[in-house]
């Protein structure tokens, strides 16, 4: 039975990784999507841009404004996120996209060009918000059958959490996961009686199966969680593969050891072999004081402690609202003036933070709330490129390639509203940053599907 599944797991991943790729390529080519709460961008005459009227929703494709297909969520998005297989998801607080009823999350199915639910029958409370998105198109479950999905490419589970209820077969509070089925069909999963009162900001899954142990089965969880008798800011699933057997794990740690205030933000740098040990850093608003961690931390999850990143004493006067990764370079953006203004870059192994450039102060000069960096992988941007935005609406782009800093077309502000000045950027996401080259997709599918029976 192993030796069928390993055959069936090997040639799925071979599959997936030699033909995700074919489903929509152009989704995931230089493409900066931005969500928001917007509906024109600047240099237009009227309220649209090439593919029609723009509604929360757009992209920046090097040159132009583009659009999906259809109308946009009709309310602010705070969250984008591509699985390996182009399909792009979105969060916020909008209860229909392109007229198709999905409560506060919806995916656009990139096989067959159109929005999708992902709740099924399930109902969301007045008011929903998803704020936090993971995905995983590996999902490890030790069977024949998730062999069977794996090499028809019918698996790209879904992770969402915010605040919200959702009412209906299964009910959820705050965090859910959708297990896929076929194309364009699934089922609603709670992960359990957990607890979490309060807004989930973060999450993280890991999309691809590694031989480094039970991380594979790890769903992290940040936020103002508020567990009673329970985490209140850091946590994870675990066993989230057995039905009715899923545990919510205190990650808050005790006394000096302790974290202390919210967790916003995720970033993950994957190992592979076994003997090696993921990274995971959070940003947000929080500190851990013996560990000399303000706003931005690393964890370790094999020992459960947190762990210090030279000179992260020093963001003392702001919060840390994104953090992104070249690689295991470490960029973090926020309202911090300290140790670089807004947007701090710690390479690897070095003991200074730095900005990504010498002019950096006179071209990052607004608060960041949300950023997104081309790694070593991309091949649309050279590595170490970095776009940012404020919650205003303004964007910048730096390009190191040439060493200079741009617009995302002729406007810092490019994203307003055509009634008022109620504009709202909530989220920059660029698939081709996440750094998914086709070859190293392939090596890292075979791995995966080693240790799906390992």
């Amino acid at each position: 039975m192993k030796a069928q599944i390993l055959i069936a797991a090997i040639i799925a991943a071979i599959i997936m990784a030699t033909t995700a790729l074919d489903l929509n390529p152009e989704l995931g080519g230089r493409r900066w999507y931005v969500g928001g709460l917007f509906n024109k961008i600047n240099g237009t005459t009227d309220d649209s841009i090439e593919g029609g009227a723009v509604q929360n929703l757009a992209y920046f494709d090097g040159s132009q404004w583009k659009k999906l297909e259809g109308k946009g969520p009709n309310g602010p998005v705070y969250v984008i996120k591509m699985d390996t297989k182009f399909n792009l998801i979105v969060g916020g607080k909008f209860t229909t996209v392109n007229d198709v009823p999905t409560g506060p999350v919806a995916r656009y199915n990139s096989k067959d060009g159109k929005w999708e639910s992902i709740v099924g029958s399930g109902t969301f409370s007045t008011g929903s918000r998803v704020h936090a998105i993971a995905t995983d198109c590996f999902p490890q479950e030790k069977s024949t059958a998730n062999a069977k999905n794996q090499l028809t490419g019918t698996r790209c589970d879904v992770y969402f959490g915010g605040y919200f209820n959702i009412t209906g077969d299964v009910t959820c509070q705050n965090v859910a996961r959708w297990q896929q089925t076929s194309n364009t069909e699934g089922k609603l999963l709670n992960l359990g009686t957990h607890g979490i009162k309060g807004t989930v900001y973060a999450l993280y899954k890991k999309s691809l199966l590694t031989l480094t142990g039970a991380s594979d089965t790890y769903l992290w969880v940040g936020g103002d969680l508020k567990v009673a008798g329970g985490p209140k800011y850091f946590a994870r699933f675990e066993k989230i593969f057995d039905a009715g057997e899923e545990t919510l794990v205190n990650l808050d740690g005790e006394g000096e050891d302790a974290i202390t205030g919210v967790v916003r933000k995720f970033r993950y740098v994957n190992k592979y072999l076994a003997g090696q040990t993921d990274r995971l850093f959070l940003a947000g608003n929080f500190q851990v004081a013996s560990k000399k961690c303000r706003n931005i931390c690393e964890y370790n999850h094999k020992n459960k402690e947190f762990v210090a990143l030279n000179g992260a004493d020093t963001f003392t006067d702001g919060e840390g609202y994104d953090v992104a990764l070249n690689s295991e370079d470490v960029y973090v953006g926020g309202t911090f003036t300290k140790p670089i203004k807004y947007v701090s870059f710690l390479p690897n192994e070095k003991e200074a933070w730095d900005g990504v450039h010498a002019s950096q102060t006179a071209n990052f000069d607004f608060p960041v709330h949300t950023m997104d960096v081309c790694s070593k992988y991309s091949k649309s941007c050279q590595a170490g490129s970095v776009a940012v935005g404020n919650m205003d609406g303004r964007i910048k782009f730096y390009d190191s390639e040439n060493g200079k800093f741009e617009y995302f077309g002729t406007s810092q502000r490019p994203i307003n509203q055509t009634t008022s000045d109620d504009v709202m950027l909530g989220a920059i996401y660029s698939y081709a940053a996440a750094g998914h080259l086709q070859v190293t997709f392939v090596v890292l599918a075979i791995v995966s599907a080693l240790a799906m029976i390992l």
